[in-house]
Parts: C-alpha cells; sequence; structure tokens
C-alpha cells in the first residue's frame, strides 16, 4: 500500500495530461499512487491516459464519470474512495510536478494540518511548446536557465525555481497565508477528508477548493502554505468556460457557510 496517493482531475486535454504524468515518472519519492479523477472525458482521452500510464511505468488507476457538465467534485469523491493512502495529494492534470513534490508534500504535511503550494507559476501560450517531455523528465524546466533562455519573463519563474531548503522556508514564512486549500497543489489526511465529507458536489464551477479548505478550518484542521517549497507548472490553455459572475456567486456562498461554521455537509 503506498503512503500517498496523488489525485489528478481531468477532463479532455490528453496532452497536458501525458506531460504532467512524465513529471510523476521521476519523482525522487516513489512510494505514491496516483487516482485519476476523470470528469466525463471521451474515450478517446481516456485511452491516451491509459497509454500514458503504461509509458511511464506508474502505478496508477482512472476513476471516471458520466458526462453531465461540471462535476468535479464527485470525480474527485470518487476517485478518493479508490485510494488506501492515509495522505491525499490534489493537483489537476495540467501541473507539471517538479521532481520533489511528492516528497515535500510528504515532508511538511503535519498531524492535524492541510497544507498547499502558492497560485499558478504559468506557461504562457507562447513559451508552452518549450515545455517538452525531454525538458519534464530532465526537469530543466524548472530552472531559471531554462525559461530565460526561452525568453519567459514571468517573474514567479524567477523568484521561486532553485531555491535551497533554507531560503525557501524563510520565503514560506513572508509568503504565510492560511485556510487556503489550492486544489491544483494541496494535500490533506484521508482523515480531515472524511470529517467534512469531502468537496461539495452541489458546487458547480468556481472556488470549489476554497470551500473544502474553509469547511476543514471549520472543523479544526490547521493549515500551511507553501509557496517555495511545493512546486509545480502550470500549462498554459484557453480558459472560454470561466464565468466571473457564477464564481463571485460561489464564493459569496462559501464565505457565509463558513462564517456559520459549517464543516460537514450531506451529499
Amino acid at each position: 500500500m503506498s503512503s500517498l496517493s496523488v489525485i489528478i482531475s481531468s477532463y479532455n486535454n490528453s496532452p497536458a495530461m501525458v506531460k504532467t504524468l512524465a513529471g510523476y515518472s521521476v519523482q525522487t519519492n516513489t512510494n505514491f499512487d496516483i487516482i485519476i479523477a476523470d470528469d466525463g472525458s471521451s474515450q478517446a482521452h481516456l485511452d491516451a491516459i491509459e497509454a500514458a500510464i503504461a509509458k511511464f511505468g506508474l502505478t496508477a488507476q482512472v476513476s471516471t464519470i458520466a458526462d453531465k457538465g461540471f462535476r468535479k467534485c464527485k470525480a474527485l469523491n470518487d476517485a478518493v474512495r479508490l485510494s488506501t493512502a492515509n495522505a491525499l495529494l490534489f493537483t489537476d492534470a495540467d501541473i507539471v510536478p517538479r521532481k520533489d513534490l511528492v516528497a515535500q508534500h510528504k515532508r511538511l504535511l503535519k498531524p492535524g494540518f492541510f497544507i498547499a503550494g502558492g497560485s499558478h507559476i504559468h506557461t504562457t501560450e507562447a513559451s508552452l511548446p518549450l515545455l517538452t517531455e525531454s525538458s519534464i523528465l530532465s526537469n530543466d524546466c524548472f530552472t531559471k536557465r531554462f525559461w530565460h533562455n526561452a525568453g519567459h519573463s514571468n517573474r514567479k519563474i524567477k523568484q521561486r525555481f532553485e531555491r535551497g531548503n533554507v531560503s525557501a522556508a524563510l520565503l514560506n514564512l513572508l509568503s504565510w497565508r492560511s485556510k487556503a486549500f489550492i486544489g491544483c497543489n494541496a494535500s490533506c489526511w484521508r482523515e480531515s477528508f472524511e470529517q467534512v465529507n469531502g468537496f461539495d458536489e452541489s458546487i458547480g464551477y468556481g472556488a470549489e477548493d476554497i470551500d473544502f479548505g474553509l469547511r476543514l478550518t471549520n472543523a479544526g484542521v490547521k493549515s500551511r502554505r507553501y509557496t517555495y517549497s511545493l512546486i509545480g507548472l502550470h500549462q498554459w490553455h484557453p480558459r472560454p468556460y470561466r464565468n466571473e459572475s457564477q464564481v463571485q456567486a460561489n464564493k459569496a456562498h462559501i464565505y457565509a457557510r463558513y462564517r456559520q461554521g459549517v464543516s460537514w455537509i450531506d451529499q
């Protein structure tokens, strides 16, 4: 039995998923398994995932549900039910992990806590083609030199890459934030997940991870943010599905519930 399950949300983005799985094939800590939480993707996408799992020799399985609109939270909850690990690392199909991501989550996740990385470190539409499978397998894509040579000016890349543990620890303190569960790069204990009954399946697109973190907080689970230690690279993609008014409505509902002290939700 693995000590940690990586839960990867997925929906019809095979090229991104293949690169992400490449990143998990070179992790320094290999005592983990992967469960793909698929929200009703096409058979072609599912076939591409299975091929990548075999190609990279990963211990992984795919959990998929019927395509009935945005049901990421149900996909995540179903995937967790397949896991036998005590620790759960949540991420997305478009987040390429640095080779120490699993090791760092295991090192930093303490009893009674959930933890998260910082906001996205983005590629751009122009720089995405430079993020090749070989640059991921070698981890060259997590060096400042790689992106400098690519003409990439993202400040987060320059600030977060190639930090030693001491420097990262200091910068983590300076960027400290609580209650923030960032769904693309966060981990918690299974016990905590079960304490709040998982992600709220009634919430549509937008802020579902914020809700989970706030309910964990109401349940007494503490939190820490490790912006400079938990490193993943976001693969650029268009977001035509984003509805800002829906996101804001979700947040209003979520924060009202937080103020009421809600932790457990019925599904």
